[in-house]
């Protein structure tokens, strides 16, 4: 396997998964379990899932970062002493195609915030408090008809692929209010060996890619057979994703009416690759929240005013760059990864 290659295929997982785990392909373990059980509550949310028309709430992430910092300039060295974070709302639904998402970035002490509107073709994009109009085709996500649903489940229970089994020791917790709403605490560790072998299965059928992903531009950049890995190399993947993710647990919280997700937490200690020289870090303490207020209700966006064309955003791009990089801008001025920088 190509060196860095595992980064790609753990980026292409989380996709994959995400759009997986929302087919809810009829588990195979229900039965043996029970009705009751948290396998049975975690495969009636996913199923529930195909139901839903609209999503609102909010989510956040942390990255807290353990860096050896000797040798770092001082001004680089504020970017790892306090955590980034990226925290935000969205509202989305599809009937009609709308989408309203607002974020905050914050890193070093410095903010960034962006914004993106959808509404039905046409899309907008805030970017240093300026809206701009986007092409069709950049803010056009993947949507998925009941046909093509109902398509992935069947090539998922050909491969063999429950994603109700990507956890090693799912319990429930108990009963618990979110917002109050009575909800199933399911708790687990996903056991990312199985999640990986079943990923990496489902990207090598040219089946079930072309219905994730027809334009292929998930797969576009990685080079043709990226997937088409033996065993020794898929055991090392494996091997190198689980030692990357230490103390990896996720806390789900299940509607009881609805069996619909209503929060989750994600939580990792994560370390990289032993046999590579990570600049200096030692590990990413990594939470990630998710939080959804409400669902199936009409979802309103307005366009946005004084949107200016995407060319204007093209052309302040090309001028000025530097303006557009936020936070980032900090350690692009000091020279992060420069030679000069010894850990």
């Amino acid at each position: 396997m190509r060196r860095g290659s595992v980064f790609f295929i753990v980026a292409m997982m989380l996709a994959v998964v995400l759009v997986t785990a929302g087919c809810g392909n009829g588990s195979n373990v229900i039965p043996a379990m029970g009705e009751d059980s948290p396998e049975a509550i975690l495969a009636a949310a996913m199923t529930s899932a195909q139901d839903m028309t609209s999503a609102a709430g909010n989510f956040s992430l942390t990255m807290e970062y353990d860096f050896d910092t000797t040798g770092m300039p001082e001004e680089m060295r504020a970017y790892f002493e306090k955590p980034m974070t990226v925290a935000g709302t969205f509202a989305s639904g599809t009937d009609p195609q709308t989408a309203d998402l607002d974020l905050a970035l914050t890193m070093g002490g410095e903010a960034m915030s962006m914004g993106i509107k959808l509404i039905g073709d046409q899309g907008w994009m805030r970017m240093l408090g300026q809206w701009y109009e986007a092409p069709s085709e950049m803010m056009s996500g993947s949507t998925y008809d009941e046909a093509q649903i109902a398509e992935m489940i069947r090539l998922m229970n050909e491969l063999g692929v429950d994603p109700v089994t990507w956890f090693k020791d799912l319990t429930l917790v108990g009963e618990e209010a979110v917002e109050g709403v009575a909800a199933h605490h399911l708790s687990g560790t996903p056991d990312l060996a199985k999640v990986l072998a079943d990923v990496i299965g489902l990207m090598e059928s040219e089946e079930f890619m072309d219905l994730v992903d027809p334009d292929g531009m998930m797969t576009e950049s990685l080079g043709e057979g990226i997937f088409a890995i033996s065993a020794d190399e898929l055991q090392e993947a494996q091997d190198q994703v689980t030692s990357m993710f230490k103390d990896l647990k996720v806390d789900a919280w299940i509607a009881k009416d609805g069996n619909t997700l209503r929060k989750a937490d994600v939580i990792a200690h994560v370390t990289p690759p032993e046999d590579e020289d990570s600049g200096g870090l030692n590990a990413i303490d990594l939470n990630v929240g998710l939080l959804i207020t409400g669902t199936n209700q009409p979802v309103t966006v307005e366009p946005p005013a004084s949107a200016l064309p995407y060319e204007a955003l093209e052309k302040a791009l090309m001028e000025n760059p530097e303006m557009f990089m936020g936070p980032f801008m900090g350690l692009y001025s000091v020279g992060f990864g420069d030679a000069g920088y010894e850990h």
